[in-house]
């Protein structure tokens, strides 16, 4: 069994180190591909196993990608937390423009 990462962060370079071992030659598109079949699992069967292999993909797309992933979730956070939302008819949220 392996030990629980202490913080996020380290679970993210965990994680995209073990990507960039294993799938050495995966791009950004091969991780979207890739999300989409896992997207699919997750709505087909809604457990945590699932959603850990979106967030994963998620992760290991982000190292594709420009910035810091940690920074712009803080970021995306508080500004989540000063938009006011409004539930929709089919149950999710958005928020008011």
């Amino acid at each position: 069994m392996t030990s629980t990462p202490t913080s996020y962060e380290e679970l993210f370079e965990r994680f995209s180190h073990f990507c960039e071992t294993t799938y050495p030659d995966a791009r950004a598109d091969s991780y979207l591909n890739k999300l989409k079949e896992e997207v699919q699992e997750l709505q087909s069967d809604p457990n945590m196993e699932e959603l850990a292999d979106c967030m994963l993909v998620l992760v290991g797309l982000s190292k594709f990608l420009p910035g810091n992933l940690k920074q712009h979730l803080t970021d995306k956070i508080a500004k989540n937390e000063r938009r006011t939302w409004i539930k929709q008819a089919d149950g999710t949220y958005r928020h008011i423009e």
